[in-house]
């Protein structure tokens, strides 16, 4: 079942006279239970099956099928155009090539599929894991795209969940990140902390040939570090940087926090996910915080030197929600790095109807030092500080993840979409 939300503009592209809609909108359905109370299921036209909810006693007869009950009758079919060409921008989806398929009513792109996971035996230290890695590279840069004529130009199209095709049946990407971007200077954020080496993102490749091409599969394990002492930016960039792990990455003994598995390599073409173990740093001003992604995917083409890699053209999708957001704030100004703001209760929060809000504090004057500038520009209110701006977010959420706005209009958007490139060099971990 493809669940649309039909607005005028949309319907006076199929339908000559719409007066009767302007205050209406029109949600797909299947049967009288996919509608709000006081509305039913009535079928528009016969040879598609497309049923939409209308309000009940409402006079449109002019667009609904002839005799039309609510059902679908089992001798209807879907007729869906074959070899219909997929102009998404970076969307690798296979073009649609079934002719009257019964499911094509549901628009639902299709990320890499996760196989199997791996049977793995991770390392009993954090010493062991490190002197076992083979397969290490860094992350030399991160992009947050920008737009063109057909929306964002990366990285991942979510279908029937997001607002652009619930609203205008845009089958555009969603990355909501590039309007939080601008709002926050993220990209500058970036990459500034990159050249600094405060954000320092590993991928290790564990259960891998070394290959271009591995039939087994492997796990892509996500670290977070910083550039040792015996190396520099200018050695990590250049694919001969060596990095000390941060003591967060592991849980118990060497096992690692975040990881895809499985992960595959094919034809020198990374896939990884989806994932809800996926984290990213972000440079919210003076502070960088880790949020937690959900049904991250990640993508990129690599080539091979020697079983050394060097990744382009890669690629990071997923979402946060403001629930994510709030936690990851809350942590940071929860560190003993900000004991000097003394709070008793969180600063963020998200209320029942799913807003964040916030309890700024009017000032901090006890944290002087520059190790606490991150958390005066969490923690103090106004248009400068992060603590003043970041409700702007309940603005940009885009993705129906509980899929409310396929029943009713009455809803609201959960999931923030986020899409990033990236490109990646070799490097080394070491102990020190």
């Amino acid at each position: 079942m493809r669940v649309t939300v039909w607005t005028m503009m949309s319907l006076s592209l199929l339908l000559v006279s719409c007066t009767q809609l302007e205050n209406e909108r029109l949600f797909q359905c299947a049967n009288d239970t996919d509608c709000s109370a006081g509305w039913v299921c009535k079928p528009l036209q016969r040879e598609r099956t497309t049923s939409v909810c209308v309000k009940e006693g409402t006079d449109l007869s002019w667009m609904l099928a002839d005799g039309s009950d609510g059902t679908i009758d089992g001798d209807d079919t879907i007729s869906d155009t074959a070899n219909d060409t997929n102009t998404t921008t970076n969307d690798t989806t296979t073009n649609d090539t079934t002719v009257n398929d019964t499911n094509s009513d549901i628009y639902e792109p299709d990320p890499p599929v996760p196989g199997d996971p791996i049977s793995i035996d991770w390392p009993p230290s954090v010493d062991n894991y490190i002197m076992s890695a083979a397969h290490v590279n860094y992350i030399k840069t991160l992009t947050i795209p920008g737009k063109g004529g057909g929306g964002p130009v990366c990285c991942r199209d979510w279908g029937h969940r997001s607002q652009n095709y619930i609203y205008d049946q845009k089958s555009w990407n969603d990355n909501s990140l590039i309007d939080i971007a601008v709002t926050l200077n993220l990209q500058t954020g970036l990459d500034d902390r990159l050249a600094s080496g405060e954000i320092a993102i590993l991928l290790d490749h564990r259960e891998f040939n070394g290959a271009t091409d591995d039939p087994d599969d492997l796990v892509l394990v996500e670290l977070f570090g910083r550039i040792s002492n015996g190396s520099n930016i200018s050695l990590a960039t250049s694919g001969r940087g060596s990095f000390v792990l941060d003591g967060s990455n592991f849980g118990t003994g060497g096992t690692p926090a975040h990881f895809f598995n499985p992960a595959s390599m094919a034809a020198g073409h990374l896939s990884a996910g989806p994932s809800n173990s996926f984290h990213l740093k972000l440079p919210l001003g003076a502070a960088v915080v880790e949020v937690p992604l959900s049904e991250a995917v990640l993508e990129a083409t690599g080539t091979f030197d020697v079983e050394k890699i060097t990744y382009v053209n890669g690629t990071l999708s997923g979402y946060f929600t403001r629930e994510d957001l709030v936690a990851a704030l809350n942590e940071y100004l929860g560190s003993p790095r900000c004991a000097c703001l003394g709070l008793s209760e969180p600063i963020y929060s998200v209320t029942a109807d799913n807003d964040l809000v916030t309890a700024c504090l009017a000032n901090a004057d006890p944290c002087t030092d520059p190790e606490e500038d991150g958390c005066r520009y969490l923690a103090v209110d106004g248009d400068d500080n992060i603590c003043g701006i970041i409700p702007i977010v309940n603005t940009m959420a885009d993705l129906d993840l509980d899929e409310s706005c396929r029943v009713s209009e009455n809803c609201d958007f959960e999931g923030i979409s986020l899409g990033l490139q990236w490109t990646a060099v070799p490097a080394t971990i070491v102990v020190q």
